[in-house]
This record gives structure tokens, sequence and C-alpha cells, in this order.
């Protein structure tokens, strides 16, 4: 199967602490619903470990069993993070297939917010590289974007299954 490589670089406006409030909310399955409406459902199969950074804790690996809407297609992959604040945030997502793309994001606080530098292999199977370059990308620069509108909305809290925007 061929494999393409994505890179991005990108300042968010956020402080590292709050940067990783953002990414805690991840753990929780009806606030990454929330914030990500693509990720239609998942299930924690087990965190491991622990990592903490300020007032942040994280498991150091959280496993979730995910089913997710892209590109026209709803796929179900095992998610499986790798949490290590306040330096990286990465994950793999393995599919039934045996299809298996990696995201692996860094930090480094500035004056105007994080830096975050993200690189990607990702696996989609019998697609030419450009075109998983241009829905990898376009996908991780819509997460972003989410992320951000969640925050703007919501804050730093998360979202029980009563309380999910409509629609979702």
């Amino acid at each position: 199967m061929t494999k393409a490589s994505v890179r991005m670089e990108g300042t968010v406006p956020l402080g590292l602490t709050d940067l990783w409030r953002l990414l805690s909310l991840h753990m929780d399955e009806d606030t990454v619903h929330a914030i990500h409406p693509w990720m239609l459902e998942g299930r924690v199969l087990r965190d491991e470990g622990r990592a903490s950074y300020e007032d942040v804790v994280l498991p150091s690996r959280h496993v979730v069993d995910r089913v997710i809407r892209v590109a026209g297609r709803t796929v179900r992959d095992t998610w499986t993070y790798q949490i290590e604040p306040p330096h990286s945030f990465a994950y793999e997502i393995r599919s039934p297939e045996g299809l298996v793309s990696t995201v692996r994001n860094t930090y480094h606080e500035e004056a105007s917010g994080t830096r975050v530098v993200t690189d990607a292999t990702l696996e989609f199977g019998r697609v030419p590289r450009f075109v998983q370059r241009r829905i990898g990308g376009g996908l991780l620069d819509r997460a972003d974007a989410e992320d951000l509108a969640f925050l703007r909305r919501y804050g730093f809290r998360t979202i029980g299954p009563t309380a999910r925007p409509k629609g979702t």
C-alpha cells in the first residue's frame, strides 16, 4: 500500500497550558463528538499510565474504538494516543484492514501562542499519495478549526450526552 507524508506548522492562539486543557477534552467521547461531528461514536477500550502538565491530568496512553465519517465513507478504526505533555500528543489510527496512519504533534510556546508542528504518515488504501495528502491535510486543518470553534462556543468544559449541540 502507498503511504503519504504530511507536515504542517502553525501557531494556535493559546498558551501551552490552555492547549493541553483543550487536548484533555478529547479524552471524553461525548465531548470529542461535539468538537468534531465527523467522529460519530467512540468507546474507550483502555487508559494506561498518567501524564500531567500544570493542572491537566491525562492518561499517557488512551485507546478508543471509534466510528468516523471521512471522504463520504463511514469507517471503524482503533485510535491509540500517546500523550507526553507538554511536548507531544501523538496518535495511531489502525483500520480492521490493517491500514495504519500516524499523527504526531509537537508543541513549543511562543509569545503569540503555541507553535504546533504536525508530522503525519497516512495510509488510506488504494488511493494515490497526492489524494491522501489532500484529504489528510484537509481533515487536519478542519480539526484545528473545529477545536478553536468549540472553545469559542463552550470554553473548557466537557459535553454530556444530553447537552450535545442539535444535529450531532
